[in-house]
């Protein structure tokens, strides 16, 4: 459908609404509603919360084509969060390289993720600085290693801390203010962030679906990866039996021995040919392989 060169004239109804008017409290500009009750109740003005937006609002200037105004814009800013850079100056994953070459980059973590793009971005950034809230590392020692030598050499900047707000402009970012080890806070300056943060596990509402658990993990049947309960299966990160190994391989053996039993309950009648990508040309013919 294509957009029209130009709207037609739609009337708005803005403006004050009878006995009342719209006032805003906090520095969020929360609306309310002054509502004026008769002079014989004598009794002062009933605040309610206001839902009709900025339409009742005799300051507000009411474009259809432009939209609302986004009021939340200027908090957020202030506040330093992250969103107002999402995109455009924080990242949470490298997609090319080029994009941070000859820039200011900070990365925040301490696990793989973090320290595996410190020592691949350190050759094209302007400057790198690694920022993790402790001197240990949940990565692989080679790694560590290998960091511990580019901070030696100067190449890379080691600090200890946690990024507390974000500064800069229109989704550009100049710097962070970091809370330090100490408890003082200093300010970080880049171009750039790349936060890489481990994930919490938490069960959330599997925890109440009435499996047996093992200190917030889900014990598996290892032959078909079933829980306690038949039809609920648990594969990854998420479930234990002994000489679980967390390793994405693991992973995808796991999820090839729960599918087997899958279809056994998706089509009892009907008899599962095993079937290899390599050899397979009715395989080869669904995933589009020639």
């Amino acid at each position: 459908m294509n957009r029209p060169e130009k709207f037609p004239k739609i009337d708005v109804t803005t403006g004050p609404l009878a006995a009342s008017k719209k006032i805003y409290i906090s520095d969020l500009k929360v609306p309310m509603r002054e509502i004026a009750l008769h002079e014989s109740a004598k009794e002062p003005p009933l605040i309610v919360y206001d839902t009709s937006g900025p339409y009742s609002d005799d300051s507000a200037t009411i474009d259809v084509e432009k939209g609302l105004q986004p009021v939340r814009a200027k908090w957020i800013a202030e506040r330093g969060g992250i969103e107002e850079y999402e995109g455009t100056s924080v990242f949470y994953s490298v997609r090319k390289m080029d994009a941070f070459k000859d820039r200011d980059v900070l990365i925040v973590g301490g696990g793989d993720s973090a320290l595996d793009w410190t020592l691949s971005l350190q050759p094209v950034a302007k400057s790198l600085t690694l920022l993790h809230r402790r001197s240990e590392f949940r990565a692989a020692p080679a790694s560590v290693q290998k960091m511990l030598e580019l901070v030696d050499s100067g190449d890379v900047t080691f600090k200890l801390g946690q990024v507390t707000q974000l500064h800069g402009a229109d989704g550009q970012l100049t710097g962070a203010t970091v809370k330090g080890a100490d408890g003082e806070t200093f300010e970080q300056s880049t171009e750039v962030m790349l936060p890489f943060f481990g994930l919490t596990m938490k069960l959330g509402p599997v925890a109440d679906w009435g499996l047996n658990l093992a200190e917030n993990l889900i014990p598996v049947d290892t032959e078909k990866f079933e829980t306690s309960e038949k039809g609920i299966f648990a594969i990854g990160d998420i479930n234990t039996y002994p000489g679980k190994l967390k390793l994405i391989l693991s992973g995808f053996h796991e999820g090839a021995l729960m599918a087997q039993q899958v279809h056994k309950y998706v089509y009892p009648d009907k008899k599962l040919i095993f079937q290899y990508t390599t050899s397979s040309s009715n395989l080869q013919k669904k995933l589009g392989v020639k």
